[in-house]
């Protein structure tokens, strides 16, 4: 009798690859916006020290 291969495994081994990309995505999505905001908030505490 011949068994089918497992489709969720069939399924895992294709989807490891997309997932990975998409958590590497979102976190170097997430690394940029902090480091955008930490830039952001610089300007900010230059701006209020050159109003002194």
């Amino acid at each position: 009798m011949y068994l089918h291969p497992n489709p969720v495994k069939e399924n895992m081994k294709v989807m490891k690859p997309i997932s990975l990309t998409l958590v590497m995505s979102v976190f170097v999505g997430l690394l940029g916006m902090w480091i955008g905001g930490c830039e952001t908030q610089e300007q900010k505490v230059e701006r209020l020290i050159g109003e002194l």
